[in-house]
């Protein structure tokens, strides 16, 4: 079923932040329960995975591209090191002191590449986590919605509580993050819990480059590659994320989550309180900067990686301060290529001796 959110009121945030910014005090009870206001929650919450997305992009634009440096340094090591049976005394002295130089330099050049590699990948595990923690949050903002005492339990997490007083409608809430939350979660948790590591990958074709990541796991024979729980394979190669499509796929989810809690909201009000809000002409002073995330997001080519071209498609549409979110879209225009180059990082374990790669096809198989 094609879902569709308009993100169209003067804030330019979205319809949950126009709903809690004009909640009347009487009928919250955050205070109770020692948390912030509604919207103190949201605010933050909010704000870390905006934050998240804007690393993503400083990291990708900051970082330079070391694959040609490192390929040129060893063509030239390969140069003298085929040289060297030709040429004696100095000379031979002169040419192996340059072949451990550009040695040396290559080392630099792989830390290089290796830190700012790092980053890229810190960045996105900050945005996973942001939205983890989202989803986590709108419980709490939940609880704002009734009293301490309607739980006579000692229980510890948000969403539980909520479903001792709400059983239906919060099933039916998770029901709503289900499909989204069940590809989220595992990676965050397979970090957090299981040792996973980010490991980065990047496609360069006639259309230009994709990179992207794969979260590393163990599979029975002990081998080190894309965790199959998460990166399902396709056609029997290994895969992976290109920031391409997950970026957009994130943004999209994540303003369909705001809308569901927005629409639970408004029913609790109802029936409690029989109470409308009335959510027009509610200013954000953030607006352009979150409107420019929104369309740098956009902006990201539709240039995948192969098994993503079968996935439904999230997308974005702009038309002057007015903003759609779609998911799944069948009308997003897929660029395809023909020739690729592939580099990733395997992180390694210095311990396990075989590694599974990424979009390897392997005819013996």
């Amino acid at each position: 079923m094609k879902k569709k959110i308009k993100i169209m009121n003067d804030n330019l945030n979205t319809d949950l932040y126009a709903l809690l910014k004009n909640l009347p005090d009487n009928i919250l009870y955050h205070q109770e329960h020692g948390l912030r206001h509604p919207l103190g929650i949201y605010n933050i919450s909010f704000n870390r995975v905006m934050s998240g997305f804007k690393g993503v992009f400083n990291s990708i634009d900051t970082r330079k591209d070391f694959n040609d440096e490192i390929r040129e340094k060893n063509d030239d090591i390969e140069k003298l090191q085929g040289k060297l049976p030709s040429v004696v005394n100095e000379e031979k002295q002169f040419v192996e002191k340059r072949i451990e130089e550009l040695k040396e330099e290559l080392k630099q050049i792989s830390k290089q590449k290796a830190t700012e590699n790092k980053k890229t990948l810190d960045s996105v595990k900050e945005l996973l986590d942001s939205l983890m923690s989202f989803i986590d949050d709108t419980y709490h903002i939940l609880k704002c919605f009734y009293p301490a005492n309607s739980v006579k339990k000692d229980i510890r997490f948000a969403d539980k509580w909520m479903e001792s007083v709400e059983k239906r409608l919060i099933i039916d809430y998770k029901n709503k993050l289900k499909e989204y939350r069940d590809i989220l979660a595992p990676i965050v948790n397979k970090i957090k819990h299981n040792h996973a590591r980010l490991n980065s990958i990047l496609f360069k074709t006639e259309l230009g480059q994709i990179g992207g990541y794969y979260v590393e796991g163990v599979d029975s024979k002990g081998s080190l590659g894309p965790d199959r729980e998460i990166h399902k394979q396709f056609r029997n190669q290994e895969t992976a994320f290109s920031l391409n499509r997950d970026l957009k796929f994130h943004l999209v989810n994540f303003y369909f989550i705001c809308h569901h809690l927005k629409v639970l909201i408004n029913r609790i009000i109802k029936d409690k309180h029989n109470l409308q809000i009335d959510t027009n002409n509610v200013a954000f002073e953030n607006s352009e900067e979150n409107f420019d995330i929104i369309k740098t997001v956009k902006a990201l080519p539709n240039l995948f990686f192969p098994d993503e071209i079968y996935k439904p498609q999230p997308e974005i549409l702009i038309n002057e301060n007015e903003a759609e979110v779609i998911f799944p879209s069948n009308n997003v225009s897929l660029l395809l290529y023909t020739d690729i180059e592939i580099n990733f990082l395997a992180s390694g374990d210095g311990v396990s001796k075989s590694f599974r790669l990424p979009y390897y096809w392997n005819p013996r198989k």
